[in-house]
């Protein structure tokens, strides 16, 4: 819903408890959905199924079956296993750490250990940790030194420890950008995250550019559960889930066609 309306999902959670909605409840399993776990890969169940993928890993794990791999492996895929690490292969083939060390294993290959890093490597590192700005740090250097994302962050991890930036202090000309636009058009400017903009507006009294939404007329009140709510939404100006939050506060059921 939050991807779908373009707002954050803690606003999406906060409004939905001031309006005293809950989610439903999930429909429970069927045998026929409990045959098909484990025979595919969870998101093709999960597609199948219009379940989450979390949904269908968890009830798989509650009946003890096992998932099944995404895709076969390749005798190409095969020959990379034991002569990299396992967290350089798992990046490099787009598979899970957990299924290359257990299809290593399987085939009884040793892993070769992680090649040590040069000097030259290591003032990379520091050159690039010192730049004001390190949102694509490891990718980056995942793509110049020719290391995994995961090798990347590790040797990162024990150089500086875990991520403790410093606030970035704002400058004038940030904050003259404040309420000019959406708090998510800002965040993505001035590369920061969309709460750090939040907070900064409402720290200096900025109002949001986003009007405040007119309230509900009672006659369009009277409109809901008349049409689809896409029909309405096109008809009052407002979006889809607008309509579908108002019409479930008052209690009124979505619209059947007739020839339902």
């Amino acid at each position: 819903m939050a991807r779908r309306l373009g707002r954050s999902i803690v606003a999406v959670k906060g409004r939905r408890w001031r309006l005293g909605l809950y989610f439903p409840q999930p429909a429970r399993w069927t045998k026929a959905e409990d045959r098909l776990l484990g025979r595919q890969p969870d998101a093709a169940v999960a597609r199948r199924l219009g379940r989450s993928v979390h949904a269908v890993q968890s009830r798989r794990l509650k009946l003890g079956l096992r998932s099944r791999s995404n895709r076969r492996w390749t005798k190409a895929e095969e020959r990379l296993l034991g002569r990299r690490p396992d967290a350089e292969v798992a990046g490099r083939l787009g598979r899970s750490l957990r299924g290359v060390e257990g299809r290593r294993l399987r085939l009884g290959l040793r892993q070769r250990p992680n090649p040590r890093w040069t000097e030259a490597e290591e003032r990379l590192l520091t050159q690039a940790w010192k730049r004001p700005r390190r949102g694509s740090l490891t990718r980056e250097l995942s793509q110049q030194l020719g290391r995994s994302q995961v090798a990347v962050e590790i040797h990162r991890r024990l150089r500086f420890g875990r991520v403790q930036r410093r606030p970035r202090p704002w400058t004038r000309r940030e904050e003259r950008l404040l309420g000019t636009r959406s708090d998510k058009e800002i965040a993505k400017l001035l590369d920061r995250a969309i709460t750090v903009v939040l907070k900064r507006r409402h720290r200096l009294g900025i109002p949001s550019a986003i009007r405040p939404r007119r309230k509900w007329t009672p006659a369009e009140d009277r409109l809901l559960g008349t049409a689809p709510d896409a029909v309405l939404a096109r008809k009052l100006g407002c979006a889809r889930g607008t309509v579908m939050i108002r019409r479930s506060k008052l209690g009124i059921a979505r619209f059947a066609s007739p020839s339902a």
